[in-house]
């Protein structure tokens, strides 16, 4: 008889009939599994042989040894891992010899039932006006009623009424209750644990009442899809949420969409705030919070937050858009809509990062203003510190209140001047630093010579050959009309012609119009001081007449 002799180790042997073996299965990779079928404590057990194998050769393995059982002529298959020698090839090993003892039954026949369970039946309990025989031989149980079982009655009938909710019911009629002044047709009150009503209107919401009927409430209605409440008070409905657990977590209003491919766009939730408008042609929404999705991938899920009001036509606009960055933690915030959008601060406006307005960066991380073409910017403030790099601001752009360098300007009321610069004046005729005056209505003046302010109000060239020419108010035109070009009553000014040397005191001449450095000596010439030459070529004086003069007698 052919035989299977496995050597795990040298106390550990087991010899099973080949006839015993059942099937091979593939455990693993690297382990085929036999198993042989084996008589156990007087039961039908099995024995399971692991043996390790070459990787991949599991189906080389099995096919073999099944061959091997069928067709080889040998008597023992042996399979020593101890001298590590293997009747099949591909086998390296034994891993393990499970074997398996079968749970014991014992199995009855018919007949051994039958004489157990008839005398049981027929013999034992009690079986009132009932009689039960066993028959052995053919195994069957008889069961006969007593012929003395009162039958009174019919089938229709119950021989004794017995009563439903106090009243008697036989069964020869429907029945009927009334025995609680009610019938089974009637209102159950709550009392009763009834409704204490008899019909409701479909979708609205059952509300209890006390010990009253339940209510159906109107205003309270949910037709499977939509919940609506209703209210004609004022400042309701309210609907409050609230929790009165002592942790710090709150209750929450959740928009769950159950889609399983959320895509780019979609929207989860939406509040809306609709109202009538003058004519009742609504309604309409006049707000709006809607949360979205930014981007639905898996693992990069981004959010979109937009708050809307309606702009004028009822059409939503987006004021307040709160969506994620490109960036990692980065949240983008979008305030107002259209570059006509008034945004109004009112109180202090931090900026951590880079103010930028349009195209261009206009508040840097260090707070400092960095605005560079921007052509509308409008507002009301002080720039307190700091150096203006911009382009000049032109006069046009600037306010009355505000000094204007290069245009004619009027101040009013006490202006201090703690020091006036005069530098020399160029060597252009007429050119001056100084106080002009603009008055006298004349024209066709020499620039940059000396006039006399006449009684009549108009101005004629200064002369020292009289009193009257040379007295009183002395000035150099600074153009050919007084009252556009000015009159130069005191500074720096370029004459047009060359008085004297550098430091010369400065005489009016009996020359109309000039100045000299020699005082006039003739009868009847005035001697008036007027300034002092600054440069012996150029022209340039300071002028500054002195207020007395001295008329000579030769």
């Amino acid at each position: 008889m052919k035989q299977f002799l496995f050597i795990k180790s040298a106390t550990d042997v087991t010899t099973l009939p080949a006839s015993a073996f059942s099937h091979a299965e593939y455990a693993s990779a690297t382990s085929v599994t036999l198993f042989f079928k084996s008589n156990v404590a007087g039961g039908e057990g099995s024995v399971a042989v692991t043996l390790a194998i070459t990787s991949g050769k599991a189906s080389e393995v099995i096919s073999s040894i099944s061959s091997q059982v069928a067709n080889s002529n040998a008597f023992v298959f042996k399979y020593d891992a101890v001298k590590n020698t293997y009747f099949t090839s591909n086998v390296t090993g034994i891993t393990s010899i499970i074997t398996t003892t079968p749970v014991l039954s014992t199995q009855l026949t018919q007949e051994q039932v039958e004489d157990f369970a008839g005398p049981l039946v027929a013999t034992g309990g009690t079986k009132t006006n009932i009689a039960v025989t066993y028959d052995d031989a053919n195994g069957n149980m008889d069961f006969v009623v007593a012929s003395d079982l009162n039958t009174t009655g019919s089938a229709a009938t119950l021989t004794t009424p017995r009563a439903i909710n106090g009243v008697n019911f036989d069964g020869s009629a429907p029945i009927t209750v009334t025995a609680a002044g009610s019938t089974l047709s009637d209102t159950v009150t709550v009392a009763k644990g009834g409704t204490g009503a008899t019909t409701f209107t479909s979708g609205q919401i059952l509300r209890g009442n006390g010990t009253s009927a339940i209510t159906a409430d109107n205003n309270l209605k949910f037709d499977g899809s939509d919940f609506t409440i209703l209210s004609s008070t004022s400042a309701r409905p309210k609907l409050l949420i609230s929790n009165t657990n002592s942790d710090a977590e709150a209750p929450a209003i959740v928009f769950d969409r159950t889609s399983t491919s959320g895509a780019d766009g979609d929207d989860i939730g939406v509040i809306k705030f609709d109202a009538e408008d003058v004519a009742g042609a609504g309604p309409h929404t006049y707000a709006q919070v809607l949360g979205e999705i930014q981007e639905a991938d898996d693992g990069s899920e981004e959010g979109k937050l937009t708050l809307s009001v309606a702009s004028h036509d009822a059409e939503l606009q987006p004021g307040l858009i709160l969506a994620s960055g490109n960036a990692e933690d980065e949240v983008d915030v979008t305030l107002g809509n259209t570059a006509t959008s008034l945004t109004t601060v009112a109180g202090t406006l931090t900026v951590a990062g880079t103010l930028t307005m349009g195209s261009t960066s206009a508040l840097t991380n260090a707070g400092l203003v960095a605005v560079a073409n921007q052509s509308n910017i409008t507002g009301v403030g002080t720039i307190s510190s700091g150096v203006w790099e911009g382009t000049a601001i032109t006069s046009a752009n600037l306010d009355a209140d505000t000094a204007h360098l290069t245009t004619d300007q009027t101040f009013t009321g006490i202006k201090q001047i703690d020091r006036r610069k005069f530098p020399i004046s160029s060597s252009t005729d007429g050119n001056a630093i100084g106080d002009v005056v603009y008055f006298g209505g004349t024209t066709s003046m020499t620039i940059g010579t000396i006039y006399h302010f006449k009684s009549d109000g108009t101005w004629e060239h200064a002369d020292a050959d009289a009193v009257a020419t040379s007295d009183g108010l002395l000035g150099v035109a600074l153009g050919s009309a007084s009252d556009t070009d000015g009159v130069l009553l005191r500074g720096m000014v370029t004459l047009d012609h060359d008085p004297g040397a550098r430091g010369d005191v400065l005489f009016l001449s009996t020359t109309a119009g000039d100045a000299t450095a020699t005082a006039p000596s003739g009868n009847n010439n005035i001697v008036r001081i007027i300034g002092y030459c600054l440069h012996e070529s150029s022209g340039t004086i300071w002028f500054n007449p002195d207020n007395t003069f001295v008329e000579v007698t030769a």
